[in-house]
């Protein structure tokens, strides 16, 4: 269990260092059709236009669990072929990251109030089918994260700084009151213990 919350950690913390890094040089700006609307004063000051905060959370959160489940599953099938004994709770990890996504013909186009508050245009007209979506349980949470995120580390500061500006968001984010409500928030329907759930948010470590 302790191995597959680590997985967990190190896939969060290179969400976040890849996010910071592209949000500070303005990548956003072109990455698979942003909003030419966004500015660097947007960023700067922590705030998205909707369509783009849209884009944000499923481009970025979406990508960590996908990641995530990808490597774990892997796992999984290697000791089943092998028939080795895991250690870790490694299929309800699965499960619960399951719970955090959703796909565009499944759920997605279902939902009205996710197609218009949780899936950008450029999403809906790009999306073959599996691009791994945010679910609408744990969207209010990617919210919350990359806007503290985006409040942690500013483009001078990250001039200054560099790398060490990530951890500098990093254990902002973590002990960020808001940002862990907003995720034990999205986890009540969730079967895991909480100590693993309270792991999860331990990126800083």
């Amino acid at each position: 269990m302790r191995s597959g919350v680590v997985d967990l950690v190190q896939v969060l913390s290179q969400l976040l260092m890849r996010w910071v890094s592209e949000s500070m040089k303005l990548m956003s700006l072109t990455l698979n059709g942003f909003a030419a609307s966004t500015s660097e004063a947007e960023l700067n000051e922590g705030e998205l236009s909707k369509e783009n905060e849209k884009r944000e959370i499923n481009r970025f959160l979406g990508w960590a669990i996908w990641n995530l489940r990808k490597k774990l599953y892997k796992r999984c099938t290697r000791a089943k072929v092998n028939d080795w004994v895991l250690q870790e709770n490694v299929e309800p990890l699965i499960k619960h990251l399951d719970n955090m996504r959703c796909f565009h013909h499944d759920n997605a186009i279902i939902d009205p109030d996710y197609m218009q508050n949780c899936y950008s245009h450029t999403d809906q007209s790009r999306n073959g089918g599996w691009l791994s979506l945010v679910s609408k349980e744990y969207f209010f949470f990617g919210k919350v994260l990359l806007a503290r995120v985006r409040h942690s580390v500013r483009e001078k500061q990250w001039e200054r700084q560099g790398d060490q500006s990530i951890k500098v968001a990093a254990a902002a984010t973590c002990s960020d009151a808001g940002t862990k409500k907003a995720f034990f928030e999205a986890c009540k329907s969730s079967t895991l213990p909480i100590p693993v759930l309270k792991s999860l948010m331990d990126l800083s470590r």
